[in-house]
């Protein structure tokens, strides 16, 4: 029987695939039999897409453009921050569509780098708006709202305490982790 975190680990990775194909049918198009031009997408991320987690969920949304859209597709995993703006526009400078940036932490740069390639759209999962300053024309920014299942798994730890104690391990400390957080000890 699988533990709890592996389940939440399994939600979590159905939640993200879920949000990059729903950006397939709603900001992409897929590639048409008639010859179209095959439209590309890249990721960069901090993670593995072994981590078994955010990085492995995030590959198999990506792979999910390739196989059920025909997108062509890279990754640069394990991307090291002074090397992000470089991957990010290195992959805009090879003509992608779509650059897909794994997490919040990419947001102020992107917000940087979006203007210079206007012909490609850059979307930052778990991006936190600015708060004076909208996003680029050419950005998208992602919230999974995330809070709403932590809430559940904090209803669920309470219920099954023995101790009336609970505890949760988490990310970084952005708004979204923050919210997240929070719902859980709701």
């Amino acid at each position: 029987m699988a533990s709890s975190s592996a389940k939440y680990s399994i939600f979590r990775g159905i939640i993200v695939v879920l949000v990059v194909i729903s950006i397939g049918f709603a900001v992409m198009s897929p590639l048409s039999s008639s010859g179209q031009v095959v439209k590309k997408a890249a990721m960069v991320m901090d993670a593995s897409i072994d981590d078994i987690g955010w990085g492995t969920s995030h590959n198999q949304g990506l792979q999910a453009l390739r196989e059920k859209f025909g997108y062509e597709i890279a990754l640069s995993e394990q991307v090291p921050p002074a090397q992000w703006e470089t991957a990010t526009r290195d992959y805009a400078e090879l003509g992608y569509d779509y650059v897909i940036m794994a997490g919040a932490q990419f947001t102020d740069l992107i917000i940087k780098v979006a203007p210079d390639y206007p012909e490609t759209t850059f979307i930052v999962v778990t991006a936190v708006p600015p708060l004076n300053n909208p996003y680029p024309s050419n950005m998208v920014g992602l919230d999974i709202i995330n809070e709403q299942s932590s809430y559940l798994a904090g209803v669920l730890a309470g219920g099954m305490t023995k101790t009336n104690k609970i505890g949760i391990v988490a990310g970084i400390n952005y708004p979204n982790v923050i919210r997240w957080n929070e719902a859980f000890k709701l």
